[in-house]
């Protein structure tokens, strides 16, 4: 197994990253503004819906606050099944450069975005677990 991994890591990973960005044109950004219009459409529907359901799933389950934050960082990021949608609609013909280098981008901000906010969230969730472990504060007894 340890071989296996380490194959797919060092060879397959790469190649296929770099297969994905030599299809992406990024001139087709400065050609005109669907590419980014779709970007942006995509990048907060994506993050909307995702929060969304973090909510959601807060509500349902009674998590606090930061056990939302964490659901939603965890579950935001689109890279692996989003690409490979993606390129498979391109290759086919589908799909357009636009929808190719906005989903480039989605994937983009949305892996940044849910770095920071499981980032974030962890730190806020241990602090909050801290903090109920703690005994009682003796201020203002005296």
């Amino acid at each position: 197994m340890n071989r296996i991994e380490f194959i797919g890591n060092a060879i397959f990973i790469p190649f296929f990253l770099i297969a994905v960005g030599m299809i992406v044109d990024i001139s087709v950004l400065t050609k005109g503004p669907n590419a980014i219009i779709i970007a942006v459409t995509l990048t907060t529907a994506a993050i909307l819906t995702k929060w969304l359901a973090a909510f959601f799933t807060q509500m349902i389950f009674r998590y606090s606050g930061a056990q939302r934050e964490l659901i939603f960082g965890l579950s935001s990021s689109h890279a692996a099944a989003t690409l490979a949608v993606i390129l498979v609609g391109f290759k086919a013909g589908i799909l357009d450069e636009n929808i190719l280098n906005g989903t480039i981008i989605l994937i983009l901000i949305t892996c940044i975005v849910a770095s920071f906010a499981t980032e974030k969230a962890a730190k806020k969730s241990l602090l909050q677990k801290i903090q109920k472990n703690l005994p009682m504060s003796f201020e203002g007894s005296f």
